[in-house]
């Protein structure tokens, strides 16, 4: 076990970039060549931890091995602070967007909304609707992106990847409002029934489908009546009786 132990403490000290690392990685790293295997590991890494020679924390719910910044091998000291779970830190863009891409994205069950907070991992609220009337008028938009130290990155990378993150929301919702500038009828809601106008050229159009359906059926049944000839239909004389 005192081999084991040495290979702990020297892969330690070669992370000098992260400032965790999860216990299975860092069993991997140790026994890829095969000179300690998993249970050696295991039992060196339990007993160093209950000599507080290697330091640990809870991390989104799972045990994380703290790394020292000096490249020792040994693990920083616990404080309060350490003991504590990692609390999410927030980052966040507000924008104004007109009306008219606020009810684009919120429509259908909000389905756009909902694929630019699952895609960029983001939350996107929206306030000042009620005061807005025209679809040219602007509402609030805020993008909230919270963060914390994932898996194998640091503080400062997580935060790096939410800034990511944020800006690629921006991105898409800033090309709707460009595509609502440059086509603003796109983006503006039909009405049920639509104008009187509309409604009365519907109707024409319907009543003309109508008829050409029944003209080309009428001219259907009279060409299998006559063997497939394209002859006009004739009425059929009514016989008399006296």
């Amino acid at each position: 076990w005192i081999m084991a132990e040495q290979r702990i403490k020297e892969e330690l000290g070669k992370l000098t970039t992260v400032d965790h690392i999860r216990p299975n990685k860092l069993r991997k790293l140790i026994c890829k060549d095969g000179g300690v295997n998993w249970t050696e590991f295991q039992a060196s890494l339990d007993d160093m931890i209950e000599r507080n020679e290697v330091q640990t924390r809870k991390q989104n719910g799972e045990m994380v091995i703290l790394v020292s910044k000096n490249g020792d091998g040994a693990s920083p000291g616990m404080d309060d602070d350490s003991k504590k779970e990692f609390r999410k830190q927030r980052k966040e863009i507000t924008m104004k967007i007109p009306l008219a891409v606020v009810h684009h994205l919120t429509r259908k069950g909000r389905r756009k909304q909902k694929n630019i907070e699952q895609t960029c991992k983001s939350k996107l609220l929206l306030s000042g609707m009620d005061d807005a009337k025209s679809p040219k008028d602007n509402v609030t938009l805020q993008i909230i992106n919270e963060y914390g130290a994932e898996d194998d990155l640091t503080e400062e990378e997580s935060k790096q990847k939410a800034t990511k993150q944020l800006k690629a929301a921006k991105v898409l919702v800033g090309n709707m409002i460009s595509s609502f500038r440059e086509h603003p009828d796109r983006f503006t809601a039909k009405m049920a029934g639509g104008t009187l106008a509309e409604q009365e050229k519907a109707k024409k159009i319907r009543e003309r489908g109508a008829k050409l359906r029944a003209e080309k059926h009428h001219q259907k049944r009279g060409v299998a009546a006559h063997g497939g000839d394209d002859v006009p239909t004739k009425k059929k004389k009514r016989r008399k009786f006296f």
